[in-house]
């Protein structure tokens, strides 16, 4: 469905007034990426990592530097007025529903942009409106929305025309607690429906949503896995120790354990339930001057790709 092949993505940056100084940034770089249909992606890392660049590419908004970006086949950029027939698209940082006109009406505006039979636009209006709950205000000017009607309004408008994939990114920003489950209840349905590219920085909606997880850092894919083996690796906890001694007195097992210097160490890889049986080690052989615990989760995953600049 999506295949991206070597794909690279630079960026021209111009500063200066008088003397023009002209940077080249790298956004992405070597990305090799396939998605399958029917697949929910988590799509994750920090600010800069190369997250909205890659939907753009996906999307056509952007041409690769080098590389080929193929989406059912055909290349985006090429074919982007085709293809965006059957790809249903939500960015939390700008909503797609015009300001002054209401959503109800912005609804009808797509039945006759994406030519859609009036029995199936019926169907899906009011089956989506209801899960949604969009009924209540479906009628008042977008503009007089709250961010999180207007969240809830655009998934309905990126659904009547049944695409086949679906782009989400970023669309439970800002939203209260109400708003939020709604949608991703009826994000859950519909991962037995289409294929879902996801992105958010609430990684516990990810975590909840998604299959699989596409890591990006510093423009490269650094890890893509399932979230079977993700969920293994979150069964463990880190251990960060600093230790009188300049020697780490510690049987190492299975563990992984990563020396910063002679009295700081990081042990890796532990399995929750063994957790008590290394403190006691640690303690038993070691004076231990500080020792924190951190919890392998996604968010941690991050921090520590983003720590050894991965």
């Amino acid at each position: 469905m999506i295949i991206l092949e070597n794909v690279n993505k630079q960026y021209t940056i111009k500063s200066g007034f008088i003397h023009k100084n002209i940077q080249t940034v790298d956004a992405l770089k070597h990305i090799n990426l396939t998605i399958d249909k029917g697949e929910t992606i988590g799509l994750i890392g920090l600010n800069g990592a190369g997250k909205s660049t890659l939907l753009k590419l996906i999307l056509g908004i952007l041409t690769p530097n080098d590389g080929s970006v193929k989406l059912f086949g055909k290349t985006p950029v090429d074919h982007r007025k085709l293809l965006m027939k059957d790809v249903g698209v939500v960015f939390g940082q700008r909503p797609q529903l015009r300001w002054d006109v209401s959503p109800k009406d912005a609804y009808d505006l797509n039945k006759e942009i994406y030519k859609i039979d009036t029995e199936q636009y019926q169907k899906n209006l009011h089956y989506y409106a209801d899960k949604l709950r969009v009924k209540d205000f479906w009628d008042r000017p977008v503009r007089t929305l709250s961010l999180g009607q207007k969240m809830r309004a655009d998934l309905l408008a990126a659904l009547l025309h049944n695409p086949s994939l679906l782009i989400l990114d970023e669309p439970t920003i800002g939203m209260d607690v109400v708003s939020r489950n709604v949608m991703l209840e009826l994000i859950k349905e519909l991962k037995q429906q289409v294929t879902i590219l996801f992105t958010s920085h609430n990684l516990s909606d990810v975590y909840e949503l998604c299959d699989r997880f596409v890591i990006l850092n510093h423009g490269q894919v650094v890890i893509d896995e399932k979230k079977s083996v993700i969920s293994q690796r979150i069964g463990f906890v880190s251990i960060q120790v600093t230790i009188a001694e300049s020697t780490l007195n510690f049987e190492p097992a299975n563990f992984s354990i990563t020396k910063a210097n002679d009295y700081e160490y990081r042990i890796e890889d532990i399995p929750k339930e063994q957790l008590k049986e290394v403190l006691n080690d640690l303690y038993e052989r070691n004076t231990i001057e500080e020792l924190s615990i951190q919890n392998n989760n996604l968010e941690a995953i991050l921090n520590q790709l983003e720590g050894a600049n991965v």
